[in-house]
């Protein structure tokens, strides 16, 4: 049986539950054998993941100096995640998609 991609964002503030709906929805799609890959935004990979630890101490960076980092993180999340991935899913059956799980 043949699957389309899907890509399901899942967005709120802080302590709404999103954590835990990402894991209950991995672990429904790890019971379907139904390949995942979640990832995280801002990413957990270098050079984004001291992006949170720069705005939480209060670095004095101005309000669109953060949206302009925010967005360079959500472009290259895009390039090296996203994008990838949606290009593997058109391929079909067989391409490798990771099963990444960067969760927040």
């Amino acid at each position: 049986m043949s699957r389309s991609a899907r890509l399901i964002s899942i967005e709120g503030i802080d302590s709404v539950g999103k954590s835990s709906h990402i894991e209950r929805l991995r672990q429904d799609c790890n019971a379907r054998e139904v390949p995942v890959t979640f990832v995280s935004d801002p990413p957990k990979h270098s050079p984004w993941d001291t992006l949170q630890d720069v705005f939480q101490r209060g670095a004095r960076l101005s309000r669109a100096s953060k949206a302009v980092l925010l967005l360079a993180a959500r472009l290259d999340n895009n390039a090296r995640c996203i994008a990838r991935w949606l290009r593997l899913s058109r391929q079909g059956p067989g391409a490798s998609h990771g099963g990444t799980a960067e969760i927040r």
